[in-house]
């Protein structure tokens, strides 16, 4: 059966990809599962024009925004960030960019562990920090979209986007990146 395969050869990919951007595993498998349902009744219509792997990781991407969309508005509190670190950034770029970003190896075994690195710190990031920057950084939704779906302001979107920047930042600083000059 094709749920079967698509499973056995996509199951953890799929997984990954929801899960890094719910930050719940019931969520992501409850997204999985109607992900292989929708593709078993669009299955006909699949053209063959990506792989299957990429229709379905699209599929699954409707189904997050649809997770987050459906999930109990709560009020969004945002912990403060000291001066020193908000000021790392202006109009959403570096300010000082640390000093020699990383080479990586053509053999990709530091790019496995950067990846895993960053990985580990969008991980710790608070859940809606981390859906607020998967979305934006990673799938690339539009800002106006991203607000839509997480029934938020911009100014709070951006305020999310901006801390989980400097998140990310002050978690690969020290192992990836030689310290700038704030």
């Amino acid at each position: 059966m094709r749920a079967e395969r698509w499973l056995r050869e996509y199951g953890d990919t799929l997984f990954a990809y929801a899960f890094r951007r719910l930050g719940d595993a019931d969520e992501a498998e409850d997204a999985v599962q109607e992900t292989l349902i929708a593709a078993l009744r669009a299955a006909d219509g699949f053209r063959g024009e990506s792989t299957e792997k990429t229709w379905l990781i699209g599929i699954l991407r409707h189904k997050v925004i649809d997770v987050i969309r459906n999930r109990r508005v709560t009020p969004v509190r945002v912990e403060a960030v000291d001066g020193d670190r908000s000021a790392s950034f202006k109009d959403g770029f570096w300010k000082n960019r640390p000093i020699k970003w990383p080479a990586l190896p053509e053999d990709g075994m530091r790019r496995r562990e950067l990846q895993a690195a960053l990985n580990r710190a969008i991980d710790e990031l608070p859940p809606t920090m981390r859906t607020a920057f998967c979305l934006k950084e990673i799938d690339g939704i539009a800002s106006k979209e991203i607000c839509k779906v997480m029934s938020i302001s911009p100014t709070n979107f951006w305020t999310l986007l901006h801390r989980a920047r400097l998140r990310l930042r002050e978690s690969l600083t020290d192992e990836w990146f030689e310290k700038g000059q704030d």
